[in-house]
């Protein structure tokens, strides 16, 4: 009897053994294999926002230009003050009709009467006459102008008027001397232009479409003409 437990007691080990590492490499095998994380959904790309239209107000200007029939160094001009009004005034929100006709006062006056809601500003170059033919019949810069009268709507009375001069104007809140030695037909009408520009936010703030800025920078054609 003592011989059977003797031989068993090995064989019992051995099969005990092989249990043991049995479980341990499936114990192991548990912890080496990783769980495959869920696939996340890719979030879907927002659409980008449209830019929103710029809004018009109720603010309605007719603009008009008296021509100055008596002068030939002005005369030349005219479409350039015109539209370069007209410009920075639509450059606002407000609605710009432009008269290419010859207007005068009286018949601005009768346009703002005749209107519910636009005012009408009246255009003029000045001088009206003497002063202003320099040489070979190019304007005298110095003396120009643009003038401006701003009539309400349905009465006509003066809302606004005044005078830009060519000799006046300004860059970065700095006035931007005239070159007498560049009179040319160019040089003029970038004056000119820049004139228009500055009686339109004249107008502007006298409308209280904006305040007038103490500094100016852009709308300024004499970057390359004052060099």
């Amino acid at each position: 009897m003592r011989l059977k437990t003797a031989s068993i007691c090995p064989l019992f080990l051995l099969i005990l053994l092989a249990l043991c590492a049995s479980a341990v490499a499936a114990q192991s095998g548990r912890r080496s294999a990783k769980a495959i994380p869920a696939a996340t959904p890719s979030p879907e790309p927002t659409p980008a926002e449209k830019a929103k239209p710029k809004e018009k107000s109720n603010l309605v200007i007719s603009v008009g230009l008296e021509r100055n029939t008596f002068s030939t160094a002005t005369f030349g001009y005219t479409g350039i003050v015109l539209y370069g009004c007209a410009d920075r005034l639509k450059k606002s929100a407000a609605t710009v009709d432009v008269s290419d006709q010859n207007v005068n006062r009286a018949e601005a006056v009768k346009r703002a009467k005749a209107s519910k809601d636009a005012f009408v500003v009246l255009l003029k170059i000045g001088p009206d006459a003497g002063g202003v033919e320099g040489t070979y019949g190019n304007p005298n810069l110095t003396d120009l102008y643009v003038e401006y009268v701003v009539f309400s709507p349905t009465t006509a009375k003066v809302a606004a008027s005044g005078r830009v001069y060519v000799g006046s104007l300004r860059k970065g809140g700095v006035s931007v001397p005239i070159n007498p030695g560049r009179s040319s037909v160019m040089y003029a009408e970038q004056l000119l232009r820049q004139a228009a520009a500055d009686a339109a936010e004249r107008i502007l703030n006298a409308l209280h479409v904006f305040d007038l800025p103490q500094g100016r920078s852009a709308l300024n054609p004499l970057a390359s003409a004052s060099s």
